[in-house]
């Protein structure tokens, strides 16, 4: 997000807040694509960075998911619960 908001407000200038650059990060790496608040129709750096930022942001978020639910589906969440309250009855 930082990389992006950073990025969009080189590529923008500053007519454009912080707010209006972390937006269209989040909706370039969520994948939402309202529309584009920066105007970079005319700036094909800024649609390169556009691509690098949803290439990368997608696939962060893909991994996060991924090991996420091969956390919960491999049954080390219910481990890490099990232990936590195995740790708590051996406090008390």
């Amino acid at each position: 997000m930082s990389v992006g908001t950073t990025g969009y407000r080189l590529i923008g200038g500053s007519k454009y807040s912080l707010i209006d650059c972390a937006y269209m990060t989040f909706i370039t790496i969520a994948t939402i694509g309202y529309g584009e608040i920066i105007d970079i129709s005319h700036k094909p750096e800024g649609r390169v960075f556009t691509m690098f930022i949803a290439f990368v942001g997608i696939g962060v978020l893909s991994y996060m998911l991924s090991s996420f639910t091969a956390f919960v589906v491999g049954g080390e969440l219910k481990e890490a619960f099990w232990r936590k309250r195995m740790e708590n009855r051996i406090k008390t």
